[in-house]
């Protein structure tokens, strides 16, 4: 046997040593109060189990009916639209000075140098 486990000879001497402190005509008494409380303890459990579950089931219910809808989600920028870019830049011909070609609808930005 583990520990913590009362086999049957264990049990043989508690039952020895109550009845030796206690006696024959109180015993009957003890085991009635002990059955009592056991009882009373069971009822007060089922009744604490009992509230909880109802709390349980009645914020699901407002969880329900609070719940907003679901929002579809937004699909992430895919690999592809930079190939697309990529493929774009490749298409335009290659100018001899490799400088950047200024977009011909935006207008021309001149740098400014803070230290010149």
């Amino acid at each position: 046997m583990g520990f913590g486990s009362i086999g049957g000879g264990e049990l043989i001497i508690i039952f020895i040593v109550v009845l030796l402190l206690f006696g024959g005509k109180k015993l009957p008494e003890l085991a009635k109060g002990l059955g009592k409380g056991m009882r009373e303890f069971r009822k007060a459990t089922r009744e604490v189990q009992n509230e909880l579950n109802t709390i349980e089931r009645q914020v699901r219910e407002e969880t329900k009916v609070d719940a907003p809808k679901q929002i579809p989600s937004v699909p992430a920028e895919t690999p592809k639209a930079d190939e697309e870019t990529s493929q774009a830049a490749a298409a335009t011909p290659d100018t001899a000075d490799d400088q950047p070609q200024a977009d011909a609808a935006a207008p021309a930005v001149e740098e400014e140098h803070p230290n010149t």
